[in-house]
């Protein structure tokens, strides 16, 4: 598997973590720092064969929950389809001070994740793919 991280420090330990459970490939960057040079990277990792994950909304300072259009590029060069993946979960604490309002799972609570149909992007469809990927992610 491969995951692109946001490159400031206080995600280091995150990016050890996530490579401790198995993630092979982590590439670093965002929005304005690396983020056209890691989307390259993670392209040519589908190309030979990796599942890819990302969080297709806007880095800090937001907006949250809006999509950024890398995850339709890296889909387009690739030829690999997305496939939206959402959690609910009830039994939360939610963080009503940060930026994207995030939400952390209790211990023991109920945790979902919802599948929507696989979205294959092409030139043709670019933008009718955002608003599906959009709608599919809430």
């Amino acid at each position: 598997m491969g995951y692109m991280a946001h490159p400031a420090w206080i995600f280091h330990g995150f990016v050890r973590f996530m490579q401790f459970v198995g993630i092979r490939h982590v590439a670093i960057g965002t929005t304005g720092q690396g983020g056209r040079a890691a989307a390259d990277e993670l392209v040519a990792c589908i190309k030979s064969g990796y599942s890819v994950f990302l969080l297709p909304d806007a880095p800090q300072p937001g907006p949250p929950r809006q999509l950024k259009k890398g995850v339709l590029h890296m889909a387009l060069q690739s030829g690999a389809p997305i496939i939206p993946l959402r959690f609910t979960a009830r039994g939360c604490f939610r963080f009503w001070w940060d930026w994207d309002n995030k939400y952390f799972p209790l211990p023991f609570c109920r945790i979902n994740g919802v599948f929507a149909p696989p979205i294959r992007v092409t030139e043709a469809t670019f933008e009718g793919c955002a608003e599906e990927l959009q709608r599919a992610l809430g």
